[in-house]
């Protein structure tokens, strides 16, 4: 990273938000696709940083049928986290002339 110029970054310059918060500004955001999605999401976080900041990140167990694909193709229940979808920014700012 010896050609970036310094940046300074604080936790206040940290933002998390869920999703379906920020669906209620976008409201196609669900039907968007990746990577049309990610790119509106960056562009309105530009002129929303922290309006739907979390500090908590919200998870819950669900249940699936898994199967090993790369043994003999059993399947059985499993439980695992499924995680509430969220997204992350950064606020940089460039501390050099550069």
């Amino acid at each position: 990273f010896d050609d970036c110029p310094p940046v300074k970054i604080s936790s206040a310059d940290i933002s998390l938000a869920f999703k379906e918060d920020i669906a209620k500004d976008i409201k196609n955001l669900n039907q968007l696709v990746d990577p049309t999605q990610d790119e509106t999401v960056t562009k309105w976080s530009q002129s929303h940083f922290g309006s739907y900041s979390t500090t908590e990140l919200q998870t819950k167990m669900a249940k699936r049928t898994f199967t090993w694909t790369e043994d003999d193709q059993f399947t059985q229940e499993i439980q695992y986290i499924f995680p509430k979808e969220w997204y992350y920014f950064f606020r940089v700012e460039n501390t050099s002339n550069q």
